[in-house]
């Protein structure tokens, strides 16, 4: 782990109060209504940040205590028949050397001649840093400071709630040069590139794109007939037709530039080289493919299953943002369907240190995502069939998204062991490939669309494909994959269980978007009173959300969920109609 001096006794306290109250200006910068009032003077709004000076930190951290008057001490004033003492925590020399020692190991940032909001007075104040780096930093001496108990108090404050999120997962996972190996074909760029995606690899100028649609709805066609695809989810089917190819995609930290990304693709890939020339140039030209075809398996493969542990578990949190874990890469798609297991020491180390923190506390940090937490007491679940049932593993972590991730994995010390002429051998390192994990992603939410729900598959697909307004807002909130297959899917009375799954799948995801609602897209769709009543009050909940719960989740996904009932009533059962067997 990465190694900064100590912190006395005294110094973690004036930093602990540092964390407690940045949360706080935090979540006032957030929620003060006074933000969203135009013309409303700043100077009379919340600072962004908590800032403070040693005498300030000296007299928040003075407690009193009632005491006789025979007891010897200072005493600040009478109370009835005692007298109230003055119990300090720190001095100023001690806040004013904390601070200074702070703002050179980079926790803290100075800020000269402030103005003081009780006196007045223009003096050197201090503010808590929450950048990466500083949050390592901080993390490291919470751990030294704090017991287990105490670790999940200090996770749940605003500051740290606001620090471990997605992007804190991309930027690691960045820096251990993580990344993902899987394919991409036709069907992965936006329908409206496909035309001159052809051109560009069409390099030999035959016009082999004037036999693109045949020969892609073939494909499709046998695809579907594959007995190996029959069990597999469509999301998986690969396609040769103009061409197939795996590469080696990083984990990218979020707001990268595309021309970075695009850099570092080409470094990754350059030997031996894993896609000709022109798939790199077609990428090149649209680069909006990284976007779109990575983004649900980075954020299900690796992203929330990691999310979900360390927002569980400061000691995961620790092991992932200090540990000095090996980088790794994960295969997806062609070679590895997305349940199978897989070898990784760090997602063992994670979900280990999840079950032991668990084991001590029985219970876990306040956060956004993070709904429950099951070891073992795995219930059952609805499922995308429409059914119930209860998945064998060793974790649950359910999601206030709608998501339940599910985790398992195995390991035998006997497994180090093997026998020769001579005793017994045992390995001195267990190696990585003979410990297993398995990772599953499940949609629960009672909002989402079961196969039970639909009425008209063949006029749910029909609809899905029009060129109507509101079709073309909701078809293009879904992956490029789907959409290419939307539009050229012709098995619309009888479609396989596998592309059925993937739709629905696909439309759920878009249930969790907030831009789903359109005014314009929906506006020649006949919104119920219910709906409208949804829209407005979810706009309305979202100034005030609480990000310690997660509540405004399950407000998006009813909202979205009663859009999709009105545009499509005749195709989806609206929520509630249909009863799910337990």
């Amino acid at each position: 782990m990465t190694q900064v001096p100590k912190l006395t006794e005294k110094e973690w306290i004036i930093l602990k109060l540092f964390i407690i109250q940045e949360g706080f200006a935090i979540e006032n910068a957030k929620h003060n209504p006074r933000r969203r009032m135009k013309g409303f003077d700043p100077l009379y709004l919340a600072p962004n940040h908590f800032y403070s000076y040693p005498d300030d930190i000296v007299a928040r951290l003075t407690t009193h205590k009632y005491v006789n008057p025979e007891e010897e001490g200072s005493y600040r004033s009478r109370y009835d028949d005692g007298y109230v003492k003055d119990i300090h925590a720190v001095t100023i020399p001690t806040a004013g050397k904390t601070c200074r020692k702070l703002v050179d190991l980079g926790i803290f940032e100075r800020v000269e001649k402030k103005r003081t909001q009780k006196k007045f007075q223009e003096t050197t104040q201090y503010f808590l840093k929450s950048d990466f780096e500083t949050f390592k930093s901080v993390l490291l001496f919470l751990m030294q400071n704090c017991d287990a108990y105490e670790r999940v108090e200090m996770l749940s404050h605003s500051y740290c709630r606001n620090i471990i999120t997605e992007d804190l997962v991309r930027t690691r996972l960045f820096e251990k040069q993580v990344s993902i190996i899987s394919k991409h074909d036709i069907f992965d760029f936006a329908p409206d590139e496909i035309p001159s995606v052809l051109t560009i690899l069409d390099d030999k100028k035959e016009g082999n794109d004037a036999d693109f649609e045949k020969m892609i709805l073939d494909e499709i066609r046998e695809i579907e007939k594959h007995p190996g695809y029959k069990t597999r989810n469509a999301s998986d089917w690969v396609f040769s037709t103009p061409f197939f190819a795996q590469h080696s995609i990083p984990i990218f930290p979020e707001g990268m530039p595309r021309k970075e990304k695009l850099e570092r693709i080409q470094k990754e890939n350059n030997s031996p080289p894993s896609y000709s020339p022109n798939s790199i140039d077609a990428i090149t030209h649209f680069p909006g493919i990284l976007d779109d075809q990575f983004k649900t398996i980075e954020q299900e493969r690796l992203i929330l299953p990691i999310l979900a542990l360390i927002q569980s578990s400061p000691a995961a949190l620790a092991e992932f943002v200090l540990g000095t874990w090996e980088p790794f890469q994960i295969y997806h798609g062609f070679t590895h369907k997305k349940d199978e297991k897989f070898s990784n020491l760090l997602f063992m180390r994670l979900i280990s240190l999840a079950i032991s923190d668990m084991a001590r506390t029985l219970t876990i940090p306040g956060n956004k995502n993070v709904d429950s937490f099951d070891l073992r007491e795995i219930s059952d679940r609805p499922t995308i069939d429409g059914e119930y049932s209860q998945e064998d593993a060793l974790l649950r972590i359910g999601l206030t998204c709608g998501y339940d991730i599910y985790y398992d994995m195995g390991y035998s010390t006997s497994k180090r062991k093997y026998h020769s002429i001579i005793p017994t051998i045992e390995e001195k390192n267990p190696q990585q490939n003979k410990f297993w994990v398995k990772v599953r992603v499940r949609q629960v939410s009672p909002f989402f669309i079961k196969k039970t729900e639909i009425k008209d598959i063949t006029l749910l697909l029909t609809l899905l494909a029009e060129k109507s307004r509101v079709s073309n807002h909701i078809r293009g909130k879904l992956s490029n994959r789907m959409q290419n297959l939307l539009l050229r899917y012709d098995n619309i009375k009888a479609p396989t269980s596998a592309f059925t799954t993937f739709l629905i799948e696909e439309i759920n995801r878009t249930l969790l978007r907030e831009d789903f609602d359109d005014v314009k897209a929906f506006s020649e769709i006949e919104i119920s009173p219910m709906t409208q009543d949804l829209i407005d009050g979810y706009y309305t909940s979202n100034e005030y959300d609480d990000d310690s719960t997660g509540s405004n989740y399950r407000f998006l996904l009813y909202r979205n969920r009663s859009l999709l009932d009105d545009t499509f009533p005749y195709a989806i059962a609206r929520y509630g109609d249909v009863q799910n067997p337990i």
